[in-house]
């Protein structure tokens, strides 16, 4: 079960989030002045531990944080409403982030959510993300089928033309 809770102060209670059954739990780095701790708190008491950044948020507030983390979580909208347009800079981000976990031979997961759609998903991947959360995209349309299928198909292609470096 992968939570990604976005409140603040969000110390007091991670604890209450991984008995309910949190497997993945993805903190804000904007929601705590202790993050470093947050992660390892996330990691001690036996989940796996995430960071997110929101839009205004420069990645280098993430950067000493990355041995801690499993997962990295990109927000391309504004946290607070779904239907919201994808930011098109989450994707300098994107390309950023994965070039960090990269270069340090990390193994975490990259994810974006907000804004992601079929005729956007394929850039995501490209960039770098290896998941998408995609809420209206899917939930706005009459058949889920359809649209979870056009996104699979799109951001499959995305990370294949990534991994023969058409970046």
């Amino acid at each position: 079960l992968d939570v990604h809770v976005m409140v603040s102060p969000i110390d007091h209670v991670i604890p209450d989030y991984i008995k309910a059954g949190a497997t993945y739990l993805t903190i804000h780095a904007e929601a705590t002045h202790h993050a470093d701790r947050a992660l390892h708190l996330i990691r001690e008491m036996g989940a796996k531990a995430g960071i997110s950044i929101n839009p205004g948020t420069p990645v280098a507030v993430i950067e000493d944080l990355l041995h801690l983390t499993d997962l990295v979580l990109i927000m391309s909208v504004n946290p607070g409403f779904g239907g919201q347009s994808f930011i098109p800079r989450a994707l300098d981000k994107i390309r950023m982030v994965r070039q960090m976990i990269d270069a340090r031979g990390y193994q975490i997961e990259l994810q974006v959510d907000g804004g992601i759609k079929p005729d956007n998903i394929y850039e995501a991947a490209q960039a770098g993300a290896d998941f998408f959360v995609a809420g209206s995209a899917v939930f706005s349309q009459p058949n889920y089928q359809t649209v979870i299928a056009e996104l699979k198909k799109n951001g499959e292609m995305g990370r294949a033309a990534r991994s023969l470096g058409r970046v």
